[in-house]
């Protein structure tokens, strides 16, 4: 029996020999390009993980904290309001009409309009604005007020104008406008006149300036006032926002918090939204002494109750809540509830 042609051709040409492919085998090419690219991934990889975590920080924690503003403290601000708006941001949208998230804004159009609204104000607040008032002059405050940008909004420049300035009176803003610094933080400088019987009132009860430290200020609550009242800011500012006082409190009331005012020697409000509709507000003081501290406690739950009042009386709100006093320490929780319905209308929801 003859062989076949094809296994005589196989034996003539000997047993088959594996042809190794031009440049080597697959895993010995990636070895290759992973031991010549090692350099390069060592500065890419950080900068990957860098955006991945600087994206979970912005997306899913949210823009932290609102204490762009120490920047710009000084050592004699004795006073720091500060609002962290997006606190609220969700709460406030979901009360808004739905068309606002798809229209920017209402433009400008006849002269029954007092100006043109943006409803950026409503879906993209700023990450941050705070007023630092410093006691720098002897009839007056310094009052910076700071705004921190969210980047996808419009700028605040365009959004803040004469009229949103007149609206912060008694506060004095001569230019009417924000500078840029940066960061998206804009400032604006202006000053707070201090009547002459206020001054004259802390001049007496406080007569010599002692160097003090700008009070602490977390930038975690929506929003957060912190005083450090060892210079008599109290008395100052009592003296400066009359309008803020007078609406509520009698003449009793009014004289009561002024003579008080140097019994605290630092003192802090804060706001929290707790739920729909409801509004946790704590005030917390610290005392000279205890006798001190059991006379501003009865003062603090007298002035609640005159503010309740004329919340429920002008605006339909409820105030609910307690004061409570420990050695030198007062300390006071309430809940202000009933706004949602005005403030719904306010968004034109």
């Amino acid at each position: 029996m003859h062989p076949s042609p094809r296994a005589v051709r196989g034996h003539e040409r000997g047993p088959p020999v594996k042809k190794k492919r031009k440049g080597g085998s697959w895993f010995g090419n990636l070895r290759g390009r992973l031991a010549r690219e090692r350099r390069s991934l060592l500065f890419v990889l950080p900068a990957v993980l860098a955006a991945l975590v600087a994206g979970w920080w912005l997306f899913l924690r949210g823009p932290g904290a609102a204490v762009a503003h120490r920047e710009y403290l000084q050592a004699d601000t004795p006073v720091i309001a500060v609002v962290n708006p997006p606190k609220v941001q969700a709460y406030v949208s979901s009360l808004a009409h739905t068309a606002t998230r798809f229209i920017p804004g209402i433009p400008k159009l006849s002269s029954m309009q007092a100006r043109a609204f943006s409803f950026d104000w409503i879906h993209k607040m700023p990450l941050e604005m705070a007023f630092l008032f410093d006691q720098r002059a002897s009839d007056a405050y310094a009052v910076t007020l700071l705004f921190r940008e969210n980047p996808t909004s419009e700028s605040l420049e365009g959004l803040v104008d004469a009229g949103f300035f007149y609206s912060l009176r008694p506060v004095q803003f001569p230019g009417s406008r924000l500078a840029r610094k940066g960061g998206g933080v804009l400032l604006s400088e202006g000053t707070l006149p201090v009547p002459p019987f206020a001054k004259e009132l802390a001049q007496k009860r406080y007569p010599g300036y002692i160097p003090v430290d700008a009070p602490a200020v977390s930038g975690n609550h929506f929003i957060e006032i912190a005083i450090n009242n060892r210079n008599g800011a109290l008395v100052e500012l009592q003296g400066a926002f009359p309008e803020l006082i007078a609406p509520w409190a009698g003449s009793r009331t009014r004289q009561t918090l002024l003579d008080l005012a140097p019994e605290v020697e630092e003192g802090g409000f804060t706001a929290d939204l707790a739920g729909d509709d409801r509004l946790e507000c704590r005030v917390e003081a610290g005392c000279a002494s205890a006798a001190g501290a059991e006379a501003v406690a009865a003062a603090l739950g007298t002035t609640a109750d005159e503010v309740a009042f004329w919340l429920n009386e002008a605006h339909g709100f409820s105030l609910s809540g307690s004061v409570e006093r420990n050695g030198l320490s007062v300390r006071g929780a309430w809940q202000l509830t009933g706004f949602e319905p005005k403030l719904r209308r306010a968004l034109g929801g």
